[in-house]
């Protein structure tokens, strides 16, 4: 019998266990390209030179970074500009696929959704910077509604991350318990 026939009813047992895993096989020591989007997101929007907003930007833009929505700003292209007089100094390279943001605010003891498609076998990886001082609920649930990450999230950045055993839509919720509203970043790849 060859060796993938007699492997393979194990293999099926054990990877759907990958979708319920966060952070599996995931090195925590350095910062993730999701998590480096985040923070450079914050840190652009709270720049007060332009040595500091050209960095965020050079981060995005380095990265891959865009918009999740086709007709947002790009604030790497639009922050790059700001920190040198209006002109372009820097390469833009499009990459198909990659990272995307948005940013989006929530009011005391509300929260927000999206469903992002993730890809069987590839590291899922979302990130939430919250505004100075807030503390959220990131939360994410495969198509049947099972958990596959819940945490709070401070300054400067939380993530969650898994590898899906199926390629399927994922629902990302961001929670405010404050009792203030609150802006924040959401990064996925």
């Amino acid at each position: 019998m060859p060796l993938l026939a007699r492997i393979a009813p194990v293999l099926l047992f054990i990877l759907p266990a990958c979708s319920v895993t966060p952070n599996a096989g995931i090195s925590p020591d350095a910062p993730s390209v999701t998590e480096r989007i985040a923070m450079a997101l914050e840190e652009g929007d709270r720049a007060k030179n332009s040595k500091a907003m050209a960095k965020a930007a050079q981060t995005l833009i380095t990265l891959g970074a865009r918009p999740a929505e086709e007709t947002a700003p790009d604030l790497g292209q639009i922050w790059a500009k700001q920190a040198h007089g209006g002109t372009d100094t820097f390469v833009y390279r499009g990459r198909i696929l990659g990272p995307a943001y948005r940013n989006g605010s929530i009011i005391a003891g509300s929260a927000a959704a999206t469903q992002q498609l993730f890809l069987a076998g590839n590291v899922a990886h979302v990130s939430v910077s919250p505004s100075a001082g807030a503390r959220l609920n990131l939360a994410v649930t495969d198509s049947k509604g099972k958990a596959i990450c819940q945490i709070v999230v401070g300054s400067p950045v939380g993530s969650c991350k898994w590898i899906p055993a199926f390629s399927e839509r994922f629902e990302v919720t961001i929670g405010n318990p404050g009792p203030k509203s609150a802006r924040y970043y959401l990064v996925v790849n």
